[in-house]
């Protein structure tokens, strides 16, 4: 996992900032959290591109991925929700390892938890159609359940609307 993780993350740091999270400064990681810049800018939808691509051929799905024919194309994936989720999810760990200079040792058990977080978060930003927008297919497209996941996991409304980093509903917490 950590190498397929860390292949991804590269992808989008070769294309997004240009730059390697190695030699990422504090203040550069700092301006990509902003607001959630990194996920939220035209650089940061072809690093994820590049990203989703590198992710299917790891996977061995390059069905998925449909390079350029002509001239001024552009490289395009067909990507589910949950998979751009994971994505996003990876960038803004890496990015938040060079903010803060501290490295999780152990598996993670919430990994699940925050690719639904960032999903549902990035949501309302993205093309509520399957037409193809700047190398993005989101194969779910314009269904309204492309962002539902199994209740116990979806983020609470009333703390974490339109954040990726708010705190979750655990399972068997009470939702209101």
């Amino acid at each position: 996992m950590w190498s397929f993780k860390a292949d991804v993350t590269a992808a989008w740091f070769s294309i997004a900032t240009k730059s390697a999270p190695a030699i990422m400064t504090v203040n550069t990681a700092n301006g990509w959290k902003l607001n959630d810049r990194f996920s939220q800018t035209d650089g940061w939808r072809a690093g994820v591109v590049e990203a989703a691509k590198w992710m299917f051929v790891h996977l061995n799905a390059r069905h998925r991925i449909k390079e350029p024919t002509d001239s001024g194309q552009v490289v395009t994936v067909h990507v589910t929700m949950g998979r751009y989720g994971m994505i996003c999810t990876f960038v803004a760990e890496a990015v938040e390892v060079v903010a803060t200079g501290v490295k999780a040792s152990e598996p993670d058990v919430d990994r699940f938890k925050r690719d639904v977080v960032e999903s549902v978060s990035l949501d309302k930003y993205l093309q509520k159609n399957r037409a193809e927008q700047n190398g993005l297919v989101i194969v779910e497209g314009a269904d309204p359940n492309r962002a539902k996941f199994p209740e116990a996991y979806m983020p609470d409304p009333e703390t974490d609307e339109g954040s990726a980093a708010g705190d979750l509903v655990q399972p068997g917490d009470a939702a209101s």
